[in-house]
């Protein structure tokens, strides 16, 4: 993602496919490989890697089970 431009590189993070290969990334490779393949987005560097990944990973699900629970009913009204 570094070759991409800046804005890109920021409208991926909304997505949870950057999230996930974060975390699969700072659990599989040591620091110093993490650090080197991508840049520190939001400022992650200061709070630490995976409590970043955890709760925008959280956050997706939240808003993915409401909208399921919207869309998909198993009884009409």
């Amino acid at each position: 993602m570094t070759e991409l431009p800046g804005w890109l590189q920021s409208a991926g993070y909304l997505f949870p496919q950057a999230w996930i290969a974060r975390g699969l990334r700072h659990t599989v490779l040591p620091v110093e490989f993490t650090d080197a393949i991508e840049p520190q987005p939001f400022g992650v560097a200061a709070i630490g890697e995976l409590p970043v990944v955890a709760v925008a990973l959280s956050l997706w699900f939240v808003a993915m089970a409401a909208l399921t629970w919207r869309a998909f009913r198993w009884f009409s009204r």
